[in-house]
């Protein structure tokens, strides 16, 4: 059976049977040759955000670039210059200290005992040998008394006297008096003794008491000796203790040209 309508409901002759279309495909779309979109050219205008990265910041320079590195040839050469000097330099370098303080000059001294009056050969006069006292026992105060050792460097304690010390100066106490050591060391030894380290100590006291030293610089009082004595030459030099008062009868003191000598010992009152 076909179906033939005739009469006013005849279709067109060019009339085409409706037909189910096609079902879509579904995936990745293609997209076309201008995708993605390029960069925009310019720096935008608007729409707020930062310019992409190497754009330059608006009212600043671009930064310049970063210059070559030098290398390291001048360096190295300078430290291995540096270690070569030290190496072969170093002993000369000692060598220039120690003459230098051996040769160092001999202060203002007094002439001692008689002998010739230009400088002996340089050194410290001070051996252990050297050092050791030629007598025993205590010395009285006086210029007229006086400790001798081997190598014929002698001292004496010239005086012990009471007095005031300044305001400013250090090392005094409550309840104790000031007293100044006079001390004078003589060097007839055939080499020049450095007195830098020379040593004055006081005791005060039947149970021998050790006295503070007293630095007042208004009195004139500090370190005592400094510097070097030449052969036939003396030095003198002021000292200041701080001792009870009670103890000014008894006054025991030391006195050594330095640490390689044994002390001589003296001992008196105060004037």
């Amino acid at each position: 059976m076909s179906y033939d309508p005739t009469g006013p409901y005849r279709p067109e002759p060019s009339y085409q049977p409706w037909q189910q279309p096609a079902e879509p495909q579904y995936g990745t779309p293609n997209p076309g040759p201008g995708y993605p979109p390029p960069p925009p050219p310019a720096y935008p205008t608007s729409g707020g955000g930062y310019p992409a990265p190497g754009y330059p910041q608006p009212g600043y320079a671009p930064a310049p670039p970063p210059p070559p590195k030098k290398g390291n040839t001048g360096l190295i050469i300078t430290l291995v210059a540096v270690i070569l000097v030290v190496l072969c330099g170093g002993g000369i370098a000692v060598t220039a200290i120690l003459v230098n303080k051996n040769n160092k000059p001999a202060a203002d001294r007094t002439t001692g005992a008689p002998g010739p009056t230009t400088n002996g050969p340089t050194g410290t006069g001070s051996t252990k040998d050297a050092g050791g006292l030629s007598s025993s026992g205590t010395i009285a105060f006086g210029a007229d008394h006086g400790v001798e050792w081997n190598d014929k460097v002698s001292a004496s304690v010239l005086a012990v006297v009471r007095f005031t010390p300044s305001k400013s100066a250090a090392g005094t106490h409550a309840g104790q008096v000031g007293i100044k050591v006079t001390v004078k060391i003589t060097n007839n030894s055939s080499k020049q003794v450095d007195l830098t380290l020379a040593r004055v100590k006081v005791k005060s006291g039947s149970n021998g008491t050790q006295a503070d030293t007293i630095i007042d610089l208004e009195n004139n009082l500090g370190l005592g000796f400094e510097g070097s004595v030449a052969t036939a030459h003396s030095a003198t030099a002021n000292y200041a203790f701080s001792v009870p008062s009670g103890d000014l009868s008894k006054i025991d003191i030391e006195v050594s040209p330095d640490f390689d000598y044994d002390p001589g010992i003296f001992e008196g009152s105060v004037s």
